[in-house]
């Protein structure tokens, strides 16, 4: 059985004196979407309900495949379709698995209806638990065991720190993963103990203590791939640059250790190629009775029904000379009959002119020998053309002609060629980096595409060979692109994403190439109205306000957004009416009240003097004396 983890970030912090901040601490919940990053806290909370099975990979080409009798797009085809052949074929709605004749499929595998499941629980073309019947996730997000992943199809969807696994970017770490008895952790998921004899069942292989069933889609490398999740008996054909062991792991068909790049000299049908070597966008025109695609795929210019008809380019002349045919009559490469000239007084034989077949085709007293010689000549004139009679009294053939005039008029410049006599003539030898085609010197580069590349110190893209044709050097991995045939990091995430698998909500954080992305910031303070301005002591006239105020920021160590709350004072001036204070010593009251009907030498704050007025102590009670004069002081 395989489990996974989900994740609860808590955070707390303190602050002395006025300022504090609360506790707090949450947990992730499934109804409110919340997408899952392995570099938050984790967790584990996750119920052991049932086995939870690997989503299938139907959707890359199969090159080579020894099981496959066509190429569907992906899906093997065979003439008698079985539940367990390892491929997807009749009405199986993933390998091996769903439709009306097979076992049904395990969370995550495709399912076209609910019967397709093992869960009874068909979502959106695949299979789900019941934790995930009623979970909403958002866009680019899925739900694995009630819990919202990004979603993924390959490796490359998911970050160096995670693995495509179930259609879910799974963290590829242990940290904080707990699995049952009799189990154990393995890139982030639960698997069956091997046990101690090392031991699993069925088509498990323990690997590191796990008993790990290989699968096309589980981010790892295992069985007989070659590669992550290619290569191999059963699994979609690597691309290039990926590792192979034979031509059939490779979408291209070609293997030197790693996949190479499709080309038109490797003698198999790869890229846009309608034959070997030939068709297609990049390759030369193919031949008669090759695959075609349409016109342009054939050398005659005429694709009917995907076969190349005939149309042969070349003259008559280098036909004949091609076969090797110097009279009579041969046929060409669409079948029809074309002439390859006389032999003056001689005769045609086999396509090759001799000086005779019978007695009757030589003159006079001459006979025809087994060479098909007329001998018995006397003179040069009983001879043909370019012959002459020897001292065998035979006529033989005479090229009256120099070697090099015979290349100059063939217009060869390398190879052999055959005089007016049939004796072949060598034209001379190619220059370095050079190779003899057709009598004519033509580059050919001799290092290998791997000894190009080296020299010229291209880890990917095209250069050019010695006879400048291009030459692929290879692709760049994940989260690389090719810049001057050199593979450099790019981050292939928006910022957003970036700043989301870190689990930051603010302040900066490097993403895969070692860059800093801000993540944004925490807003700006906020503060309640200051309170009304209170009298701090009856002596003075300064009071005192206060009010609340928020004050968020970003915890550097967590990256996220925290506040701290406290209250704020200031002074103020008291404007109350009441006064700010009496001087009895000399019986002035500064407030400008007073009570004017009573005895007593203390101030009071019961009648209002008015404008421009003071409160005095007399002898007679409080009065209201003129502000501009002093009181006069009471008499004991």
């Amino acid at each position: 059985m395989v489990y996974l983890w989900k994740i609860n970030p808590s955070a707390n912090s303190a602050l002395g004196g006025l300022l504090f901040i609360a506790l707090f601490s949450f947990a992730c919940n499934v109804s409110d979407t919340t997408v899952l990053s392995e570099n938050q806290s984790t967790d584990l909370d996750v119920g052991h309900t049932e086995d939870i099975g690997e989503m299938s990979d139907t959707d890359v080409q199969d090159v080579g495949r020894e099981d496959a009798s066509e190429d569907t797009g992906g899906q093997d085809v065979s003439s008698d379709p079985t539940c367990d052949d390892g491929i997807q074929n009749g009405e199986e709605t993933d390998v091996d698995c769903g439709g009306p004749d097979c076992a049904p499929c395990t969370n995550g595998q495709s399912c076209s209806e609910n019967g397709d499941c093992d869960t009874e629980i068909c979502d959106d073309g695949r299979c789900i638990d019941a934790s995930c019947a009623d979970v909403t996730c958002d866009a680019e997000t899925t739900c694995y065991r009630g819990e919202c992943y990004f979603e993924c199809q390959e490796n490359d969807h998911c970050t160096s720190v995670e693995r495509c696994f179930m259609g879910t970017c799974l963290p590829r770490n242990c940290n904080g993963v707990e699995c049952e008895s009799e189990e154990v952790c393995y890139l982030g998921a639960c698997y069956e103990s091997c046990g101690s004899d090392g031991s699993c069942d069925g088509d498990a292989e323990c690997i590191d203590d796990a008993c790990v069933v290989p699968q096309c889609n589980d981010g790892i490398q295992s069985g007989d791939q070659t590669s992550v999740d290619c290569g191999g008996t059963s699994c979609p054909a690597c691309e290039d640059g990926e590792s192979c062991e034979e031509g059939s792991d490779c979408l291209s068909g070609v293997c030197d250790g790693h996949c190479q790049a499709a080309n038109c000299g490797d003698g198999v049908q790869n890229g846009d190629e309608t034959d070997v070597d030939c068709g297609g966008s990049d390759c030369p025109a193919c031949p008669e009775d090759a695959s075609c695609s349409e016109d342009g795929d054939c050398i005659s210019g005429d694709c009917d029904g995907g076969v190349c008809g005939c149309s042969d380019p070349r003259p008559n002349s280098d036909i004949c000379v091609d076969a090797g045919a110097s009279c009579g009559s041969i046929d060409d490469a669409c079948g029809e009959s074309i002439a390859c000239g006389g032999c003056g007084t001689g005769v045609c034989l086999e396509n090759s002119c001799v000086g005779c077949i019978d007695e009757g085709d030589c003159s006079g007293e001459q006979v025809c020998n087994d060479d098909n010689q007329c001998v018995g000549c006397s003179y040069n004139s009983d001879c043909g053309d370019n012959e002459i009679c020897n001292s065998s009294s035979v006529c033989v053939c005479e090229e009256s002609r120099s070697d090099s005039r015979v290349c100059a008029d063939e217009n060869a410049d390398c190879g052999t060629v055959r005089d007016r006599c049939g004796v072949d003539v060598s034209c001379g030898s190619c220059g370095t980096n050079q190779a003899c085609r057709g009598n004519s010197c033509e580059c050919e580069e001799s290092r290998l595409a791997i000894e190009v590349c080296s020299a010229e110190n291209a880890d990917c893209g095209t250069v050019k060979d010695v006879c400048g044709d291009d030459i692929t050097c290879g692709s760049c991995g994940t989260n690389q692109a090719c810049s001057e045939n050199s593979c450099e990091c790019e981050e292939s995430r928006s910022n957003t994403r970036v700043c989301t698998d870190a689990g930051a909500e603010c302040g900066t954080v490097e993403d895969v190439c070692g860059d800093d992305v801000v993540c944004g910031g925490c807003g700006e303070e906020s503060c309640m109205d200051w309170s009304s301005c209170s009298r701090q002591d009856l002596s003075t006239c300064v009071g005192e306000e206060t009010r609340e105020c928020d004050f968020p920021f970003c915890n550097e160590d967590t990256n996220k957004c925290e506040t701290l709350s406290g209250p704020q004072s200031r002074d103020c001036e008291v404007d109350d009416g009441l006064g700010c204070g009496c001087d009895d010593s000399i019986g002035t009251c500064s407030s400008g009240l007073c009570d004017c009907s009573g005895g007593g030498d203390e101030c009071s704050t019961t009648q209002d003097c008015g404008f421009n007025q003071i409160c005095c102590a007399g002898q007679s009670g409080n009065y209201c004396g003129p502000g501009d004069q002093p009181c006069i002081a009471p008499i004991d």
